[in-house]
């Protein structure tokens, strides 16, 4: 027992210096990376300076020559003029040669000043790099070494391990083989005796041989069981770790069942739905027929008050689903801020929240087109322009928030959607990359909250907004059988309102059954 406690303690204080050796190798690649960049910081700034002061030398030379070539420009005048002397001349052409001679020498100067700073700079460059590159392979050497000798001395603890064992292993031999000799030197004597007390003598001898062998059997035996044990003991601690990789296998496999199951239930809802909805739709439709069949067509005042009435009712249903997504982000939200989050809360918010933004973003496409198509009729309709022109501003109106919406359900549909327990798998839905090309990989925060809250403002606005409907133009029997046909028409929007209330009802039912494990 003393023995294995050794053995696992070497291997505990091996381990240890191996990820000691391992975190100071990352922590010195981190600091020969940071020097590096700081060195070529310094660099670019050098020869940002260099530059400015070349640039500065540049402008003065450029100064001095336009000084000069003015003062040749005034002497050439005062050459033309007859009332300057000949020596007068010669004076200022000498001063001007001895000043563009300075001008020379001053800029040869400084060329040469700045090429002997650019070497020094490389130099210096050079030699720090030269440093922090030495001072990394001399880690990388002192951990080479440091491993090497944790190697060998690893290996001389097994070997003095195993020349123990071999060590006692002769003792039991040799005390075996004595043990032998013992027992033939008493079997030597017994045979002197064996005339006196022969058979007596006989089956003593018998039974010390068969004690012997028992007991060499024995610690025989308890050699090799331990030495089994010693092997066993390694292979069962890769065993452990091969467990461990595997139980984390089926906990990612278990969560993402628990998550499809999830998805096929509400996709089953949906289908439910939309069935109910299909089969009202006809209902509506031979209803809507019926009203066709006495009324004849709607007159344009009706059909103008239709189109504003479905963009607010569009606008208020876009306004309930929105509401119920940014509920389901709070709780995602809320479970992160938790000092140690459910990995399968989170899966399962996200799963909720990414396929409710999928169905309302769908939805917003199909009905986009609706409002467009509605907005260009009202362009052309004969209604008084007056009362068009603020109608047409509150489609457009609907139709450019819808289009800010779908970006933020992009956001949170595209975003990641499922992040295991050790971080290692990062997943996206990119079915349409090209929609997802600006999307952050990051879960929704705090801040997206925030962003559902002012969409949601900005709808009930909207939807808010004064807009006077024209007055009826069908007669009193008309408007009688419009009416009876209006009311069954309200019936089945009723039931489809409870039918989708029902429907946002188990949605939040679930969501808070999910929230709640």
């Amino acid at each position: 027992m003393g023995n294995e406690s050794t053995i696992q303690d070497k291997e505990s204080e091996i381990e240890e210096n191996k990820n000691r050796r391992e975190k100071e190798l990352r922590q010195a690649q981190e600091d020969n990376r940071r020097r590096l960049e700081e060195a070529k910081r310094e660099n670019e700034r050098q020869q940002r300076k260099m530059e400015e002061q070349r640039k500065a030398e540049e402008r003065r030379l450029k100064e001095e020559k336009e000084k000069e070539r003015q003062r040749a420009e005034k002497l050439n005048r005062l050459m033309k003029n007859s009332q300057v002397t000949t020596d007068e001349i010669v004076k200022l052409q000498e001063a001007s040669a001895e000043k563009s001679r300075l001008a020379g020498e001053t800029e040869k100067r400084n060329a040469d000043k700045y090429r002997a700073e650019m070497r020094r700079i490389e130099q210096e460059q050079k030699r720090h790099h030269d440093n922090i590159m030495n001072d990394y392979r001399a880690k990388l050497d002192k951990y080479a070494k440091e491993a090497e000798a944790d190697k060998k001395e690893a290996k001389r603890q097994m070997d003095e391990m195993r020349k123990h064992n071999e060590d006692k292993e002769e003792k039991l031999r040799k005390r075996h083989t004595d043990d032998i000799k013992e027992l033939d030197g008493k079997a030597r004597k017994a045979e002197e005796r064996r005339d006196k007390n022969k058979t007596e003598l006989l089956e003593d001898l018998s039974k010390q041989r068969i004690e012997m062998t028992q007991r060499h059997e024995k610690e025989k035996s308890d050699m090799e069981a331990r030495m089994q044990k010693e092997e066993a003991r390694h292979e069962e601690f890769i065993t452990q770790l091969d467990l461990q990789m595997s139980k984390e296998e089926t906990d990612h496999k278990e969560i993402m069942g628990e998550i499809k199951g999830q998805i096929v239930q509400v996709e089953a809802q949906h289908n439910e739905l939309l069935d109910q909805r299909a089969k009202r739709h006809n209902e509506d439709k031979g209803t809507a027929i019926a009203i066709q069949a006495q009324l004849g067509a709607h007159t344009t005042n009706e059909t103008f008050n239709t189109r504003i009435s479905k963009a607010k009712l569009y606008g208020n249903k876009v306004l309930r689903e929105t509401a119920d997504i940014r509920r389901q982000v709070e709780s995602f939200v809320d479970e992160m801020k938790e000092k140690k989050p459910n990995n399968k809360k989170l899966e399962k918010h996200r799963a909720a929240f990414k396929y409710s933004a999928k169905q309302l973003y769908d939805s917003i496409d199909v009905q986009k087109s609706l409002i467009v198509t509605d907005k260009d009729n009202l362009s052309r309709s004969s209604v008084d322009p007056e009362k068009v022109k603020p109608a047409a501003k509150l489609i457009r109106d609907y139709l450019e928030l819808l289009g800010k919406l779908q970006n933020i359900l992009t956001n949170v549909q595209y975003q990641v959607i499922f992040t295991d327990a050790q971080n290692r798998v990062r997943l996206a839905d990119v079915q349409d990359r090209v929609r997802v090309a600006n999307v952050q990989n990051q879960d929704p925060t705090p801040s997206t909250i925030d962003t559902f809250k002012n969409i949601e403002k900005e709808i009930d606005e909207l939807n808010d907004r004064p807009m006077s409907l024209l007055p009826s133009q069908l007669n009193a029997v008309s408007e009688t059988a419009l009416q009876a046909s209006m009311n069954q028409m309200n019936l089945g929007s009723n039931q489809r309102n409870m039918i989708e209330n029902g429907q946002n009802t188990s949605g939040q039912s679930s969501s808070n059954a999910i929230r709640d494990q």
